[in-house]
């Protein structure tokens, strides 16, 4: 009974890490924590921190350069500079996870109290999630990137439609990125409990 109680334990213990592991980006910089856990947490939010410093960078000198671009040229130039930035914001995160797979895939293996089906029905599921990511941002994407092209070559529309039509357009997507997160958290919440109940069920 003693031995199932441990299983059980470990199992929480790894589904927390996949669930923290998933949402890395949205853990305070600030998180308190000196454990090596935290240090890997911490190596990659100064990772992702880094990486959004340099984008912003970019996106400065973007627009002072775009001041000296001929008129006719800027809808060009802004579409290739997004899908630049898109296919860099993609590589970065396939980085980040891969990392995070890395590791977590090291702490299975070094877990002696776990099945080795468990062990890949944690990995599984946070294969999954990233995959989920991937999909529902480059389908953001290429619909702000159709959006764009549509605008700009719509001679019917005032500049201030235009500018009324894209405020719109990115409060939209800005509410579908909430839901889409809440969505995600709501999926790692219901595999952590389904755990927890299964923990309870080796526990009896």
């Amino acid at each position: 009974m003693k031995k199932k109680e441990n299983v059980g334990m470990s199992k929480k213990k790894i589904m927390f890490m996949v669930i923290v592991l998933l949402f890395i980006p949205f853990v305070s910089v600030y998180a308190k924590g000196g454990s090596q856990e935290s240090g890997f947490r911490k190596g990659l939010r100064d990772q992702v921190q880094a990486h959004h410093e340099e984008q912003h960078q970019e996106n400065v000198d973007f627009r002072q350069n775009l001041k000296n671009t001929d008129p006719k040229d800027r809808a060009e130039a802004i579409e290739q500079h997004r899908d630049e930035q898109f296919k860099e914001n993609m590589d970065f995160r396939a980085q980040i996870h891969d990392e995070r797979m890395h590791h977590l895939k090291d702490k299975l293996d070094k877990n002696d109290k776990l099945t080795a089906e468990q062990k890949k029905e944690a990995l599984d599921f946070a294969e999954a999630q990233y995959q989920e990511r991937v999909k529902f941002r480059e389908q953001q994407h290429q619909e702000s990137m159709d959006f764009m092209n549509k605008l700009s070559s719509d001679s019917s529309m005032s500049k201030e439609d235009k500018k009324k039509a894209m405020e719109d357009f990115r409060s939209k997507q800005k509410d579908e990125n909430k839901a889409f997160r809440e969505k995600m958290r709501d999926e790692a919440k219901a595999k952590h409990q389904e755990f927890e109940d299964d923990d309870d069920s080796d526990s009896k």
